[in-house]
């Protein structure tokens, strides 16, 4: 339906009123094929989407004012906390990250790294590679084959 003045019987104004529709079907006709067609274009080669967040935003879309609305560029995660992690031992660190795009939004990540560096995502999993470390007497090279098994 198109709102526009119609005066039965008369020529010019069916006229008018058969070219206002043709328009609002053109228009319709477009948006749906932009719709169906929708792709996301390639980026060129070295180009970066990292960008730095000036604020702390809250749990639910509080990032989109920083990205301009929606379909802007994503944001890349946030690191709120780097230091040792001694509840798991020494030489061990501990990496706070906080999300800054989707559903997710400010939720934070923590990941252990043990002293070599081997990165875990979880306190299970550091207990359980702390145990194949002792199994193996203490060479973190064997205790990670161990424990990727």
């Amino acid at each position: 339906p198109v709102a526009f003045s119609f005066r039965p019987n008369d020529k010019a104004s069916s006229i008018a009123a058969a070219a206002k529709q043709a328009q609002w079907d053109a228009a319709v006709r477009r948006a749906t094929l932009a719709k169906k067609t929708h792709r996301r274009k390639p980026k060129p080669p070295g180009s970066s989407t990292a960008q730095s967040a000036t604020s702390t935003p809250g749990k639910s879309g509080g990032n989109t004012a920083l990205m301009g609305g929606s379909g802007g560029k994503r944001l890349s995660p946030q690191e709120i906390f780097s230091g040792p992690a001694p509840d798991v031992g020494p030489g061990w660190t501990l990496r706070k990250i906080r999300r800054m795009n989707g559903a997710t939004n400010g939720r934070e990540d923590r990941y252990w790294f043990s002293p070599k560096g081997r990165k875990f995502r979880s306190k299970a999993e550091v207990r359980r590679f702390q145990e194949a470390l002792v199994a193996v007497g203490g060479d973190e090279e064997q205790a990670w084959a161990e424990f990727k098994m």
